[in-house]
């Protein structure tokens, strides 16, 4: 099961057309309206036990709602980052790891172990009852769920051998940015190009 980012990052990439406009106002617009479905579907189920994957009728749906003509606003999400680490490693055998690994806030939990280890302090990113803060009741703390994390570490396969090996930081920010990033693979820069948010 993706966390909630990878289920952003799935559904925003699957939400798509194949072929891309080639109008560059265009083709930003269809992927905004992309990104503000697949958001408001992680805020609407995040937290739900991992019950985040939805079949080809719900894309369909989804797709019918990408608007050329017209904005839908984007889910606002805070940007607190400054706790999030990614690497990803590829070998010479063609072995390869992305591993991403979040403090949650700047400082964590704000304590260090005598080991010289900062806990996270991934329990704040539960919702309250009643808050919008961190995707509002579907990710209010339960038994049996943990909360939605915008971690998305990301390999990607071409006949079955690793291709590309991405992830990122940047808080709620994280599967928008690495949706982009895959969009501009095959361009000169598609890191360092300024994206969306």
């Amino acid at each position: 099961v993706p966390s909630a980012g990878g289920y952003v990052l799935w559904e925003s990439l699957s939400l798509l057309p194949v072929t891309l406009p080639q109008d560059v106002v265009a083709r930003r617009h269809l992927v905004a309206e992309a990104f503000g479905l697949a958001v408001e579907d992680r805020m609407r189920h995040a937290g739900a036990g991992g019950e985040l994957a939805v079949g080809q009728a719900h894309l369909q749906a989804r797709r019918a709602q990408l608007d050329p003509a017209r904005h839908r606003p984007l889910p606002s999400a805070p940007h607190a980052e400054g706790g999030t680490t990614n690497v990803a490693i590829v070998d010479a055998e063609g072995n390869a790891v992305v591993w991403s690994s979040s403090l949650g806030h700047t400082f964590g939990a704000g304590v260090v172990t005598e080991e010289g280890i900062v806990p996270n302090d991934g329990l704040s990113l539960f919702a309250r009852p009643g808050e919008r803060r961190h995707f509002g009741d579907a990710n209010a703390p339960r038994p049996g769920v943990a909360p939605a994390v915008s971690l998305a570490p990301t390999l990607v396969l071409r006949d079955d051998e690793v291709a590309f090996a991405l992830g990122a930081s940047g808080g709620e920010h994280v599967p928008t940015a690495l949706a982009q990033v895959l969009l501009r693979l095959g361009t000169e820069r598609p890191v360092a190009a300024p994206r969306l948010r």
